[in-house]
Formats: structure tokens, sequence, C-alpha cells
């Protein structure tokens, strides 16, 4: 039996006291936030302990943080996902008292995880806090066993104002291909369209 993992490993570095607070309230409320989001489909009967969970949350953690975890925690079921593993670090001291390093928020997985999680994570916040700053987040798709074809990964480019996911099909672009080289036409090879998944304010 062979096992098929997605790894990722990145960081933000040289978080300041505002930051490394908003980070770490934010962590806190994707914790415990309601295992089901609360939509039309389910605050119909049955649905009094789910509204006054969400009302809850909302009391204790705010209008924006429950508007950034409802987009990072869950996935299209409206189930709360797995959004892999986080360590937001604490400023070290030495013996002087002074700091030895600014605190940073580590976010990574070694076996699987909704990969668009952590990924809106680090939007939300460069958009709250370094609208002018880019992350480059690169995974692996790797298989215990030596499988054909179960091998990749790729990477995504993400700032505060949209996320850019380079384009993957390269299937379709070899299938063309030959289908272009058997009718006995000449196909350049075609430029890479760009597409940006535009962010807007809920």
């Amino acid at each position: 039996m062979a096992n098929n993992y997605q790894q990722f490993s990145v960081s933000i570095n040289d978080l300041t006291d505002e930051e490394h607070a908003w980070l770490d309230k934010l962590l806190q409320a994707m914790a415990d936030a309601p295992e089901i989001l609360l939509d039309s489909e389910n605050v119909g009967e049955g649905g009094e302990e789910l509204i006054a969970d969400w009302k809850k949350f909302t009391e204790r953690f705010g209008n924006e943080l429950f508007y950034i975890v409802t987009a990072i925690a869950y996935d299209d079921s409206g189930d709360k996902g797995y959004w892999g593993q986080t360590s937001l670090s604490k400023v070290a001291r030495s013996f002087t008292g002074e700091a030895s390093y600014k605190p940073s928020l580590w976010l990574y997985e070694e076996e699987s995880c909704n990969l668009e999680s952590p990924i809106e994570l680090i939007h939300q916040f460069f958009k709250k806090f370094r609208p002018t700053e880019y992350l480059v987040l690169s995974w692996a798709e790797t298989c215990s066993k030596m499988r054909v074809d179960e091998f990749g990964g790729g990477e995504v480019l993400i700032t505060g104002d949209w996320v850019y996911w380079p384009p993957r099909h390269l299937d379709r672009i070899g299938e063309l291909y030959t289908k272009t080289k058997q009718a006995g036409n000449k196909m350049d090879l075609p430029s890479p369209s760009v597409h940006f998944e535009e962010k807007t304010e809920p």
C-alpha cells in the first residue's frame, strides 16, 4: 500500500507586536470556531444551537475575524477542514533581557491538508498588515512508493490584493500538440495565460 503526501513549509518573519497579537487571536479563533459553517441550509429546524454557537463566537472574536475564519477554516461542504500545522513563535530573550530575534509564523504540513486554507490566511495577513509584500508558497506532491505519475507539486504567489495560481494544465497542452501535429500543422509554444483569483472584501 502506498501513501501520498502534499507537503509545504513557509514562514512569515519579523512580526511586530501588533501582527503577533492579531495572528495569535486568529489562530485561537480558527481552533474555537464551530465545526459547521452557518448558512441558509442549517438555520432551520434544529439549527438554534448552531446559531447560538456562532453568536457566542462573534461576540468573543468580533466581525472581522468571523469573516476571515469562515474564509480560511471551512471546506466547500461547509465543514471545518484541516489547514495544516502552525507554529507562532514568541520573542526569545538573551541573558541581558534583549530580544535575540523577532517572532514569526511557521505554516507547514508533512502529510496533506486543505492547501487553500494557509494560502488564504497569508493573503488576509498581507491585506491587513503588509500590502506591498508577497510570498511564494511551494508544495511537493510525493508518494511512499515509486508509482508512475504520483509525484508533482506547484507554487502560488500570494499578495494582499490577489492570489495567483500559475497554469498547470500541461497534459491539455500536450494533447493539443499531438492533435495539431497529427493534422500536419505546426504548433508554437503557447504563452501561459495569467489568471488572478481576485479577492474582495466580505
